[in-house]
C-alpha cells in the first residue's frame, strides 16, 4: 500500500523529489 500511494503520487507531481516528492504531494491532496 505505501509503495503504491507512493508511486501515484511521483506520477502525479512528476518526479518532484522521488520518495520525499510523493509524500508531499500526498499530503497537499489528502
Amino acid at each position: 500500500m505505501e509503495a503504491n500511494k507512493n508511486k501515484i503520487g511521483v506520477i502525479g507531481c512528476g518526479a518532484v523529489g522521488g520518495y520525499y516528492g510523493g509524500k508531499l504531494c500526498q499530503t497537499g491532496h489528502d
